[in-house]
C-alpha cells in the first residue's frame, strides 16, 4: 500500500539522524518520499499513478511495457530511473542530494514489497530470483507494521 511505502521510507530516511547525519523535512525528504511510491507508476490504480494526468499516462506506458511487480521494482530501473536526475541536477550545478533521496526511496519501496507474499525480483532482467516474505499486502498484519512505523516516523520527527 502506498501509505505504508511512504512510512517506510520516511522512517529509514529519518533514522539516519541516529548515525549523525542531518537530515530533515526539505527537497530530499521530498525526493525520498516520491521515490517510496516511484515503483508502482507500473500499476494505474497506485497512488503514484493517480496523482497526476501526466503520472497517469506515465502509468499507462509503463503498465503496457511491464506487469505489476515487473522490471520497475528492480535494481536495474531504480539506477536507471536515477542517472537522469542525478546527471540534470549535477550538470546544473545544484546539489545531486534529492537525485540520491529519490533512489533511497526507491529502494525503501523494494525492501517493503519483498517482505511482502508477492516479493520482488530484485535482478530483472537478468535473473528471476525472487526476495519475499510473508506479508499480505492490505493485511491487517501491513496495518499494524504502517502504525509501527507512523509511530517511529513521529518519534524521529518530535526529537
Amino acid at each position: 500500500m502506498g501509505t505504508t511505502h511512504l512510512a517506510l521510507a520516511a522512517a529509514m530516511f529519518l533514522s539516519l539522524k541516529e548515525f549523525g547525519l542531518s537530515v530533515g523535512v526539505d527537497l530530499v525528504f521530498v525526493a525520498v518520499l516520491v521515490g517510496s511510491i516511484f515503483p508502482d507508476i507500473d500499476h494505474p490504480r497506485s497512488s503514484i499513478a493517480r496523482q497526476s494526468f501526466l503520472t497517469q499516462g506515465i502509468s499507462r506506458v509503463a503498465s503496457s511495457v511491464s506487469e505489476h511487480r515487473g522490471i520497475f521494482h528492480s535494481l536495474v530501473a531504480s539506477i536507471i530511473l536515477t542517472l537522469p536526475l542525478y546527471a540534470i541536477l549535477s550538470y546544473s550545478g545544484l546539489a545531486v542530494a534529492p537525485a540520491l533521496g529519490f533512489w533511497f526511496g526507491y529502494l525503501a519501496h523494494l525492501v517493503g514489497d519483498s517482505a511482502t507474499r508477492g516479493g520482488v525480483k530484485w535482478l530483472q532482467p537478468f535473473s528471476d530470483w525472487k526476495l519475499k516474505g510473508p506479508v499480505r499486502t492490505g493485511s491487517v498484519t501491513e496495518e499494524l507494521i504502517f502504525v509501527l512505523l507512523l509511530a517511529i516516523v513521529f518519534y524521529f520527527l518530535l526529537l
